[in-house]
């Protein structure tokens, strides 16, 4: 093969190469301007990291530039020429003038060897076409390559995580605990800007209102510690033990608790406005009028969380947040980002306030309202002593509401048959609720049971406190040896009940419906069963000392004098 055509070969082969390779260079350029536009835009979106994209634009200009992960690039005079990247601009200058070098050469090389006719430019293809054209190359030589958003977003967390790097490396000296619990003991209140990263203070009762505003207490172990009005606005949480911590009324506002543990943590009127709570864990933590407005709640857990009476979380950010079996009866989540979140058998009520068009129910909470339909809801452990609940008429049937705390709640005429209350506490206005066949093992009742109906179950383990269950409907059920003294079952019906030892001393029993009832052994002391029908009962080893038996129809059927 003649030389000239070697040559030729040679050449084509190398304007591959500088094809490609002009491919790949462009590929990044168009990919960092998107980005750094893409990323400006998006932050400056984002509500709560407005006010950092200065701080982010500043500590980025001195972190290490794209340009060293690449090799130095040769100017046309072969002097290796070092890039510095300042901002997306430079960027795209260092970029734009590796791309015009190589178009030099391949210029050059072509006009050497190929004859001008052979080759056409168009010198009119706008800057648009070309980034159509490097977009599809790209899109075909690597479809697995990040889009816009990925890229945009991983760049975002990359800069973040060189940040929060660089505060890890501080190398300031932590003052001991020991120190700062002396300090405390002397009676200094003012521990701005302190720093007590690491520090271990679990179950320690702090000093009411101490000033830790803008303290590093970062990865602190705090757990069970009473900080209850302490000021520890800005100060930097992250990572942070505050398992069961007492934070009522604490002041933390803008305050960093990325990670952070609140498991089961009080921070009852707290104020968290403008916080940053992501990834938090803030499990069952009571959280009963605190102030989050504008707080940053990204992915954080707050299953089982108490958000009621009146929360603010005006303007927060759920995104992604995990608040199923939280309570939120009264919250104000007035423009919240709900975006993804959780709201699984989380409750609320008509006093809840959601963003426009958002559905609760829909999103899977349960509304606590009269007459709903509960039916076979997961309410258990659920605590509305605090609440003034109104159920009234509600379909519970078959509920589990085991644990749950029902104190002060109005069930009026509410279907509760089948209801698993086991160790629930029960308390409050029920007339006439139905609670047939429902599980009531070591569940308290106490309130107004007037004519509830309580047919078919089991208060042999029940706790049974002072109560009015007048005209209730007890038969059939089991009162082995319960303690019923001083109640008022006047006009009950317990036929076919056992109540075989049952101390019903003081009993308010007149004109009771006892027919068949098991009373072997019982204590009827006192009790006044004026009118009430025994017929049938079995009243042997009961004890009737002075008790009242006026009009009442005996096991024999003949009527007392």
């Amino acid at each position: 093969m003649p030389d000239t055509e070697l040559d030729i070969t040679s050449l084509l082969a190398r304007i591959s190469q500088l094809e490609e390779r002009q491919n790949i260079v462009s590929k990044y350029m168009v990919g960092l301007k998107r980005q750094f536009d893409g990323m400006t835009e998006a932050l400056q979106q984002i509500e709560p990291l407005r006010e950092q994209v200065s701080e982010l634009q500043q500590r980025f200009d001195q972190l290490p530039t794209f340009s060293n992960c690449l090799d130095d690039v040769q100017t046309p005079n072969g002097v290796a020429e070092s890039v510095s990247v300042d901002d997306a601009e430079t960027v795209k200058q260092f970029f734009e003038r590796v791309e015009q070098q190589q178009r030099q050469e391949l210029v050059a090389s072509t006009e050497s060897v190929v004859h001008p006719a052979e080759v056409e430019v168009n010198a009119e293809t706008t800057e648009a076409d070309k980034d159509e054209e490097i977009d599809a190359v790209v899109e075909e030589q690597n479809p697995t390559a990040f889009n816009d958003e990925e890229f945009k977003t991983e760049r975002i967390m990359w800069l973040l995580n060189r940040i929060y790097v660089a505060e890890e490396e501080s190398h300031e000296t932590p003052i001991s605990a020991e120190e700062f619990l002396e300090r405390c003991k002397q009676g200094e209140r003012d521990f701005t800007e302190i720093y007590l990263a690491g520090v271990n203070l679990s179950g320690k009762s702090l000093n009411n209102g101490l000033n830790l505003s803008g303290a590093n207490l970062r990865g602190a172990k705090l757990c069970e510690v009473n900080l209850s009005s302490a000021n520890l606005s800005e100060a930097n949480l992250s990572k942070a033990k505050l398992h069961k911590a007492k934070l009522e009324s604490a002041n933390l506002g803008k305050a960093k608790l990325i990670q952070t543990d609140l498991s089961s943590a009080n921070l009852g009127y707290a104020d968290l406005s403008g916080a940053n709570l992501s990834k938090a864990n803030i499990s069952k933590a009571i959280l009963s009028r605190v102030n989050l407005t504008e707080a940053n709640l990204s992915r954080a857990n707050l299953s089982g969380a108490n958000l009621s009476q009146q929360a603010n979380l005006k303007r927060a950010d759920f995104s992604n947040a995990n608040l199923s079996n939280a309570n939120l009866l009264g919250a104000n989540l007035e423009e919240a980002n709900l975006q993804g979140i959780n709201l699984q058998q989380a409750l609320c009520n008509a006093a809840t306030i959601f963003p426009a068009g958002f559905d609760p129910v829909e999103a899977g909470a349960y509304l606590i309202a009269p007459n709903v339909s509960l039916i076979k809801a997961n309410l258990a452990s659920v605590d509305l002593s605090n609440a003034k609940v109104n159920l009234s008429g509600a379909n519970l049937q078959r509920a589990n509401l085991t644990k749950a705390n029902l104190t002060n709640a109005r069930l009026i005429q509410a279907n509760l048959s089948g209801a698993n209350l086991s160790e629930a506490i029960l308390s409050g206005e029920l007339t006439p609720a139905n609670l047939s066949s429902a599980n009531l093992t070591k569940t308290t009742l106490s309130g107004n049971f007037t004519a509830v109906d309580l047919s078919s179950t089991n208060l042999q383990n029940t706790q049974l406190l002072q109560g009015n269950f007048s005209g209730a409907n007890l038969s059939g059920v089991n009162l082995v040896g319960v303690n019923l003294q001083y109640m008022n079952l006047s006009g009950a019906i317990l036929s076919g009940a056992n109540l075989c030892g049952a101390i019903l001393a003081g009993v308010n029993l007149s004109g009771a419906n006892l027919a068949s009832v098991d009373l072997r052994g019982a204590n009827l002391e006192r009790a006044n069963l004026e009118k009430a029908n025994l017929k049938g009962a079995n009243i042997s080893g009961a004890i009737l000392t002075n008790a009242k038996l006026s009009g009442a129809i005996m096991p024999d059927g003949t009527t007392h004098e």
